[in-house]
């Protein structure tokens, strides 16, 4: 026919036109999925339309193997059912992977980073993310928090539990722990009567500028704490008790020569010192006993120092680490 467009199975003798035939073979599909009981194709009907008949198989073998599973027959349909045992093999694989990257990120490997199952390896990856910078603010914070803990607010010095954690590492040192070592109390002269006198900011900035010059003045290694309200104690591992005393007699002069002036008045000040030789640690060890008694005795030359005209050294003046805490003690 001029003018007009037919396939070759619309030309054919009998058959039905393009757009009937086309929508029998929707009706035969949609029948196919949606019905319990599809009608059998009109094969006379159909015949022209090629693989028709093995997708209608096909659509009716999947329905079956799918009702069957529903029923719980897992064993129905050998054909079918290696797609799903392989497709569950596949999942099963993915679940043991995920399993040991959340058994890395107990144990605390954050790097970890899963790639399946679409969205869900992002939910996944996110978590991971999230959790490791929680767990660095939080690692943040505690170092924060434990130097907050360990250091006088006002000076920035060790405190005193700060201070005996820090001598117990030194002391216990490989460097250290065969050598003498020297403990240095130190106390502001006359602090009450600067309190007095210009008030307790000035007394403040009296010890803000000591514990700058202590810490100016000592030896990367040293350690010093604000042991209570203006007294200090210094702790100068593997050096004599005569070394540390020309130490604190030069901490002495850099606080005499400070100058500090408060509202239009000069502040004089001045310090003294105690100072005890600790001897090596030995087969004993570090004990907060040993530290105690020796810093007991760095107080008690402190004590001598100050009754004795204050800006000055007491103890230091023997070089025998051994009988250095008995002979930088108090006198009979």
């Amino acid at each position: 026919m001029k003018g007009e467009f037919r396939s070759e199975s619309v030309e054919r003798e009998g058959s039905p036109p393009s757009a009937e035939l086309a929508g029998r073979v929707v009706r035969a599909v949609e029948e196919a999925l949606k019905l319990p009981h599809p009608a059998p194709a009109d094969e006379a009907l159909l015949r022209d339309v090629e693989g028709l008949d093995s997708l209608l198989e096909e659509i009716a073998a999947l329905r079956e193997f799918s009702l069957a599973m529903a029923r719980g027959e897992l064993d129905y349909g050998a054909g079918h059912r290696g797609v799903v045992i392989g497709a569950l093999k596949g999942l099963q694989a993915n679940l043991r992977h995920l399993t040991w990257q959340a058994q890395r990120i107990a144990s605390g490997d954050l790097d970890v980073r899963v790639n399946f199952l679409g969205q869900f390896s992002e939910a996944f990856n996110s978590m991971t993310d999230q959790l490791k910078g929680t767990l660095r603010e939080k690692d943040r914070l505690a170092a924060r928090y434990k130097d907050l803990s360990d250091h006088d607010p006002l000076t920035g010095l060790y405190n005193r539990s700060a201070f005996q954690e820090e001598a117990a590492r030194l002391l216990t040192d490989e460097l250290f722990r065969e050598r003498s070592s020297a403990l240095i109390m130190s106390d502001i002269d006359h602090f009450k009567r600067i309190n007095d006198s210009f008030g307790h900011q000035c007394g403040d900035e009296v010890l803000r500028r000591v514990s700058g010059l202590y810490r100016a003045g000592l030896r990367q290694e040293d350690i010093v704490c604000r042991y209570g309200g203006e007294e200090f104690l210094i702790l100068a591992p593997g050096i004599s008790a005569g070394v540390a005393r020309g130490i604190a007699q030069r901490l002495g002069d850099a606080v005499r020569e400070m100058r500090i002036v408060w509202e239009g008045s000069p502040v004089a000040v001045t310090a003294s010192f105690g100072v005890c030789a600790l001897p090596p640690l030995g087969q004993d060890g570090f004990t907060l006993r040993f530290l105690r008694e020796h810093v007991q005795i760095a107080d008690l030359n402190l004590y001598r120092a100050k009754h004795g005209g204050r800006d000055q050294v007491v103890g230091g003046d023997c070089d025998d680490a051994d009988a250095g805490a008995e002979c930088c003690g108090p006198e009979n």
